[in-house]
């Protein structure tokens, strides 16, 4: 053999070596890269479930939860159309971004399908109404779709006060 062979078949796996390096090194970055979207999406639901436990949102979740829940007299418990709207959009919000896997759709499950459970029977009349209006629109995600996808199981209405008065 030739100084000439010797020095291609040298280059020849240099080459090799240097494209296995690169190709071990870009598959690293990529498992890193995969590692932090599944970090980014369980950030961006718990961002969700902060906002929903903090201060602007406890005066309508007990607003609400009043209005649903009521015993007695629940038209002075009434919310205003905004402030339902406020909160069903919230959950719109929410399953939007599990649905389009911004967030991990398990914490998302698992922290807002109870109370979207008992609050949908209650809140489906006036989703129903705003549904009405929108038909026109063709929207693929009609207002509430959030509240009844993240319903967890039908619980019925009879627990809702709201519908009895």
């Amino acid at each position: 053999m030739s100084a000439k062979d010797i020095s291609n078949i040298g280059a020849t796996w240099i080459g090799l070596a240097a494209a296995m390096i690169g190709g071990y090194a870009a598959f690293q970055e990529y498992g890193e890269s995969v590692n932090k979207q599944v970090d980014d999406r369980s950030m961006t639901a718990i961002n969700f479930v902060t906002q929903f436990q903090g201060a602007h949102m406890m005066p309508l979740r007990e607003k609400i939860y009043g209005f649903i829940f009521c015993q007695d007299d629940c038209v002075s418990k009434m919310p205003t159309n905004s402030e339902i709207f406020a909160f069903v959009e919230f959950f719109d919000a929410v399953k939007y971004c599990a649905d389009r896997n911004l967030c991990d759709a398990a914490i998302v499950k698992d922290v807002f399908g109870p109370y979207a459970t008992w609050h949908w029977p209650c809140l489906k009349p006036f989703v129903q109404s705003v549904r009405k209006g929108e038909e026109a629109l063709g929207v693929s995600n009609p207002y509430g779709h959030g509240l009844e996808r993240l319903a967890m199981k039908d619980v019925g209405p009879s627990h809702c006060g709201n519908l009895k008065s």
